[in-house]
């Protein structure tokens, strides 16, 4: 048999996460380095959906990094400069 469900599944709305723009200072707490956003994609995985924001990165050494947007929280040792 199948299971039974009390109506419409709702979606999982997970926590908003700040968007950051072009222009404000990374801070890489466990290397001690520091970058700047240099651009934002917007990735959309359906059109009703909230994008996820991935952002390019250019540290003081001049390496470039692709990073999500769950890499600027601070579990991940990133702190955004205000």
């Amino acid at each position: 048999m199948g299971r039974q469900t009390d109506g419409p599944r709702q979606p999982r709305r997970r926590p908003t996460l700040p968007v950051y723009e072009p222009g404000q200072k990374v801070h890489d707490v466990n290397d001690d380095r520091c970058g700047l956003i240099v651009d934002v994609a917007r990735q959309y995985s359906h059109p009703n959906a909230d994008p996820v924001h991935n952002y390019l990165v250019r540290w003081d050494d001049g390496h470039v990094e692709a990073l999500n947007e769950r890499a600027l929280t601070p579990n991940w040792g990133l702190e955004i400069e205000e």
